[in-house]
């Protein structure tokens, strides 16, 4: 009976183990910060195509999102590539998608400088935050291919790869404190993501994978109880 459980146990322990990796797969995480601002980016894959969200997460200043620049590791999309607004978000009319050649968008448009250059630059907005045409705190937009299917696992290179270690950045306007003046901006990098697992939310069961877990620990301490019992 020791034998059986201790090999009943190990089996769940590498299914949990499995499961939980599972669950990142599909989504990346990009963290930027800086003393006036902290945001960050969740790429995540939607069918052929890769959904940005873009978000500022700082509990003390914020500011309007101007623009998105990013990293690609096979240079040969850069033709094909195109960006929607997701509903909810306008995009400028700047998108810009050129190899290691994207800091500035071009007229008045949201720069990176001096961070980058990067692969791909996509303007969020029209500007004018605090009050003006728009002011984003949070923008998503839908990145796709005219012939290709892009893939969130392979679509960024290693920060490694590229000059200056950085993979992504994020552009910010009429940045300030919460409630107050906003008359800063910033310009924020971002090296490799992290894997990311967005909860279900309240209410709602967890994903298929999630209540696999559950059952398969409810399963162990069934045995657990039987073990004991007997």
């Amino acid at each position: 009976m020791n034998f059986a459980f201790h090999k009943a146990s190990k089996v769940l322990i590498a299914a949990f183990v499995l499961m939980a990796v599972s669950t990142a797969q599909g989504s990346l995480l990009f963290t930027f910060s800086d003393s006036t601002l902290a945001t960050e980016m969740v790429v995540e894959q939607a069918g052929d195509d890769l959904k940005f969200t873009v978000s500022i997460v700082d509990s003390v200043n914020t500011g309007d999102l101007r623009g998105v620049y990013f990293h690609v590791a096979n240079e040969s999309l850069l033709s094909g590539l195109s960006a929607t607004g997701s509903p909810g978000t306008v995009l400028g009319n700047a998108q810009t998608f050129s190899a290691n050649n994207v800091a500035n968008m071009g007229g008045g448009n949201p720069n990176i400088n001096p961070l980058g250059p990067f692969d791909v630059g996509v303007e969020i907005g029209l500007g004018n935050g605090a009050g003006g045409v728009d002011d984003y705190q949070t923008a998503m937009f839908v990145l796709s291919h005219a012939t290709a299917a892009l893939d969130v696992g392979t679509f960024f290179p290693s920060a490694s790869s590229v000059s200056g270690g950085l993979v992504a950045g994020v552009r910010a306007q009429t940045v300030g404190a919460i409630g107050g003046s906003r008359n800063g901006s910033s310009k924020l990098g971002a090296g490799d993501p992290t894997q990311y697992v967005s909860p279900p939310p309240p209410g709602e069961s967890p994903e298929p994978a999630t209540a696999a877990i559950w059952a398969m620990l409810a399963t162990g301490a069934c045995l657990s109880r039987r073990r004991i019992m007997r």
